[in-house]
């Protein structure tokens, strides 16, 4: 189902605060905000991980127009430590019923392009070509990985379906936590149809296996993580 928002923390009634051990937490927060002309609403879901001295807040909008149809989504993730980041990704739909895609980030009041840390394209096994962008900060016991797959029926199109994902594990003595939020965007009917799976909790481990291995091939699945590939077994 489209427009919708599922989690694996017990499905928690929004806004609540999760507390996962001595040294990390969990907030999860909605709220309605009405345009001041044309008679829409923003709909926004945030999510906030604290652990140790780390915050990652992370937003999703999603624009309606007066009819409730979404035509216009924005992703932002916020670092605030030790110097704060932002990344924004804006994708909204075309006339013509594909995606366009915008991106913006910055460290402290400047502005700049993503900094990616690697990209690929392939051509999946229904012909259709999948463009992958990921960007990595990883230290030895912990790490943030960030993803943009965009699918597209040929290169030269723009795409009709895209992935964003962000992924964030702390393997350090004090905690051992990670969480994922993947949304997954493309055009139905003449609107946009948007699902959110998470946040989604791993074990640390599991994940930085996944950074090195994304970062060797390319190539991002969410069955490279060894926690999510042994669920998908059961």
């Amino acid at each position: 189902m489209g427009n919708s928002i599922r989690n694996a923390l017990g499905n928690p009634r929004f806004p609540c605060f999760i507390e996962l051990g001595r040294s990390a937490a969990i907030e999860l927060s909605t709220k309605i905000r009405k345009k001041l002309s044309g008679g829409g609403f923003w709909e926004d879901w945030y999510v906030s991980y604290k652990v140790d001295e780390e915050t990652y807040d992370l937003s999703l909008v999603r624009d309606h127009d007066k009819k409730g149809n979404v035509n216009k989504v924005s992703f932002t993730l916020l670092r605030l430590h030790p110097r704060w980041t932002i990344l924004s990704l804006q994708i909204e739909r075309t006339e013509t019923d594909f995606l366009r895609i915008n991106w913006t980030h910055g460290q402290g009041a400047e502005a700049e392009p993503v900094p990616w840390t690697m990209t690929n394209r392939a051509v999946d096994a229904s012909g259709d070509v999948v463009d992958t962008k990921v960007c990595l900060h990883r230290g030895r016991k912990k790490g943030d990985l960030i993803v943009l797959e965009c699918k597209k029926r040929s290169a030269d199109e723009e795409p009709n379906a895209a992935t964003v994902a962000h992924y964030f594990a702390n393997n350090r003595t004090e905690s051992d936590v990670g969480f994922s939020v993947v949304s997954k965007v493309r055009v139905s009917n003449g609107k946009l149809d948007i699902t959110v799976e998470g946040p989604e909790q791993h074990p640390a481990s599991a994940l930085l296996y996944m950074f090195d291995q994304v970062c060797r091939s390319g190539i991002w699945e969410p069955t490279m993580c060894p926690h999510c590939d042994w669920f998908c077994m059961l």
